[in-house]
């Protein structure tokens, strides 16, 4: 798994799409993407190649889209602002 530089720190990520000289990535602990240029990924070092990822995929339940299998871009946004900067608890069951 590869780190990428965002100019702040690292971050660990799964590449998703290549199209040189960028590249789709999905950072691991926060799970969500962006468009990065290549030069900036760099080998994650083997100590560090076994740690588990922090973030969980998960869904509301009972929460689906009212049409399709996918939300809307306008939704997910209206959704991320809702949350953003929240302290959210889960129950896994």
């Amino acid at each position: 798994m590869p780190l990428l530089s965002n100019c702040i720190s690292w971050s660990q990520i799964v590449t998703w799409l290549c199209v040189v000289p960028s590249i789709q990535v999905m950072f691991v602990d926060y799970g969500d993407r962006a468009q990065m240029p290549t030069q900036n990924l760099r080998c994650l070092k083997q100590q560090h190649v076994e740690l588990p990822a922090q973030a969980v995929r998960c869904a509301l339940d009972g929460v689906e889209p009212p049409s399709g299998d996918t939300w809307s871009e306008e939704a997910v946004e209206a959704f991320e602002g809702i949350i953003f900067d929240l302290d959210l608890q889960a129950e896994v069951r």
